[in-house]
């Protein structure tokens, strides 16, 4: 039958307001990644993500291209022939901008020059490299290739040897299969070249210049980001 003890009256404590902490030790930072342990359980950030479908390397080759070469000798005028391009060794590394470094080495060419001067009696060898820079425009599986290059080529026979600078360019298609792991490329490749030729069998040193075009087709397998 006693009463019962009367409130004190006194409020409750305010909230601080502060958010409670917890206990997985994750955080975020202004950008909205992920840091600390919850790390593995997050997607990926943003920033990675959005070069995800993006081609990131390349090999290939230009299966087969054909046309025309001329160049002037020193004393001799001008020379024209028709110009084969056996199986090349292409790569291509993409930039952020989705532009391509090219590299192309025409590696059957290389490896018969030798067979062919066994062939004739006169010791023979040829090294050429061009690089590209490929604007790769368009966004569809259909895309125009375009731009500039910088080549070099050295060559021998029995006393004689060459050293030339090329300037090359590319122009064509390119079509992307759905996954964007494989290409078939139709490109035309004009150059201009100069070239300096001295040794005990060489009647007249000096600059030789030359130029001309092949069309060609190949064929490319990309690594394709996740």
């Amino acid at each position: 039958g006693a009463p019962a003890p009367a409130s004190s009256g006194a409020p409750a404590p305010a909230s601080s307001g502060a958010p409670a902490s917890t206990s997985s030790g994750a955080s975020e930072d202004p950008f909205g990644d992920v840091t600390g342990e919850a790390r593995d359980e997050e997607p990926l950030p943003v920033s990675n993500q959005r070069f995800a479908g993006r081609r990131a390397w390349g090999l290939g080759s230009m299966i087969l291209a054909a046309g025309y070469q001329g160049f002037a000798l020193p004393g001799e005028g001008a020379l024209g022939l028709l110009a084969l391009q056996l199986p090349t060794f292409d790569m291509a590394f993409f930039l952020r901008s989705r532009h391509a470094i090219e590299v192309s080495v025409p590696v059957v060419n290389i490896a018969l020059t030798p067979l062919f001067g066994a062939l004739i009696g006169v010791p023979l060898f040829v090294w050429r490299t061009d690089v590209f820079y490929n604007f790769n425009v368009g966004e569809r599986r259909t895309r125009f290739v375009a731009g500039p290059g910088l080549g070099f080529s050295v060559g021998g026979a029995s006393g004689a040897f060459q050293l030339g600078l090329r300037i090359p360019a590319e122009l064509g298609l390119e079509v992307l299969s759905t996954s964007k792991g494989v290409s078939f490329r139709m490109l035309l490749r004009p150059f201009f070249e100069v070239y300096a030729l001295t040794g005990s069998q060489v009647e007249s040193t000096g600059a030789v210049y030359g130029g001309g075009a092949l069309l060609g087709l190949g064929v490319m397998g990309y690594k394709v980001r996740r």
